[in-house]
């Protein structure tokens, strides 16, 4: 989670704590799970960065100002203290890989650039999971330097020297896959680091991506309605990996996108067998970021929502959609609005299909309206009529993207 102002720090939308339930340990599946043989990281020493500082691992502001409702941020000072550790446990590692997921994602391609210059002759590569960077451009310049004091921390000397209200996460990736693909001032040989990022197409629910660009987006009074803001995040989530992938000019940028809305994979099992999509499991996507020259970026074709058949000869396996779960459902884990049946005996009541309202149907999200990236005004705000978007003909779109089996469908 993250804070940056008066209401976002008060609800508050990030965990302020590090206790025992932070311990990595805990995590025993995905790559957490160090006895499965298909984990690469599995024999690997690991330093695990903590978080507590809502500014996803970039601010130092001690004043806790106006914008941060008080809160102080130290993330960036935390990860430099951890570094600090780091460098004097591991001298001249073979291969470093710096990954974080969430706000760890932002911290993971930030800091993975300077630890460069601390690890001068090792192999680099660098995975932000579930930090795609889509935000307000009101966010960027009100909210993210005011409260974070973020701009001092840029690695000016990788060639990133414009103000931060005009930069992307694309930019990030993109000068440090150059800069680091390369001899440079810092580094006399080409040092042939990799830097990818991940999500799903749709990353949604409670703390997810999309969740926080809603909040920005429509306000924290609407932050039970992430999916008000998929299809406008899913487009730009996109657009700034195809940015990051044509920037950077050595193919040392990849993507992947997987289908579904869950947040985060790290520490999934998902990253061992899921292909629906169809995709390639993650781990062999990692693996051929580590040592493949035909390394590439994945996407989705059918993004649906990822869930698991309820019974019949496919019981327990993963599906999207019924169709692969003969004799039973495919039961969705993904997050995803709430559907609910419409008369019947369970009327009220929530359901995935139409089976669980007996005598009635299964609705799916009522549809609203949201103005188009085009519109005159208010552009991707929610909105009634197309007066809501500064009169523009056609501004306010009517989108209900969360369908009955798992299908997501936005108007573009």
């Amino acid at each position: 989670g993250a804070c940056w102002d008066n209401t976002t720090c008060s609800a508050p939308v990030y965990d302020p704590d590090v206790t025992a339930g932070d311990n990595p340990a805990n995590t025993t599946t995905g790559f957490g799970d160090l006895t499965n043989p298909a984990n690469a990281f599995r024999n690997w020493s690991a330093v695990f960065v903590a978080y507590c500082s809502a500014d996803v691992h970039w601010g130092h502001n001690e004043a806790g100002d106006q914008f941060s409702g008080g809160v102080t941020h130290h993330g960036w000072d935390n990860a430099k203290i951890v570094e600090k550790f780091a460098r004097e446990h591991f001298v001249n590692p073979s291969e470093v890989f710096v990954t974080g997921s969430s706000a760890g994602a932002y911290g993971a391609i930030l800091h993975g650039i300077y630890l460069h210059e601390v690890f001068l002759a090792s192999t680099f590569n660098v995975v932000g999971d579930a930090g795609s960077g889509v935000i307000t451009q009101a966010f960027l310049t009100q909210n993210l330097e005011p409260s974070w004091h973020v701009q001092q921390h840029l690695p000016t000397y990788i060639g990133l020297n414009g103000s931060i209200t005009q930069l992307t996460i694309a930019d990030l990736y993109t000068f440090g896959a150059n800069y680091y693909s390369t001899a440079g001032t810092h580094h006399f040989a080409p040092r042939g680091s990799r830097f990818g990022q991940y999500s799903t197409a749709y990353d949604g629910g409670g703390g997810s991506q999309t969740f926080f660009y809603n909040v920005m987006v429509n306000g924290i009074f609407d932050n039970g309605n992430w999916w008000h803001s998929s299809c406008d995040w899913n487009r730009q989530a996109l657009q700034y990996a195809s940015d990051a992938e044509t920037g950077a000019t050595n193919g040392n940028y990849q993507s992947y996108f997987g289908p579904g809305s869950r947040h985060t994979i790290w520490g999934s099992n998902r990253v061992y067998d899921e292909v629906h999509g169809p995709v390639q499991p993650f781990v062999d996507w990692l693996s051929d970021m580590r040592t493949s020259p035909t390394w590439a970026s994945v996407a989705c074709t059918d993004c649906s929502l990822l869930g698991t058949c309820s019974g019949g000869g496919n019981a327990g396996a993963s599906c999207q959609h019924d169709s692969e779960c003969p004799g039973a459902d495919c039961n969705l884990v993904d997050a995803k609005p709430p559907f609910t049946c419409s008369g019947g005996s369970n009327n009220g009541g929530s359901c995935q299909h139409a089976s669980a309202c007996p005598g009635g149907t299964c609705n799916v999200e009522a549809s609203f309206g949201v103005c188009s990236n085009t519109s005159a005004a208010n552009i991707n705000k929610l909105c009634s009529t197309d007066a809501n978007c500064g009169g523009t003909v056609g501004g306010c779109v009517t989108e209900q993207p969360f369908q009955l089996d798992g299908v997501v469908t936005c108007p573009f």
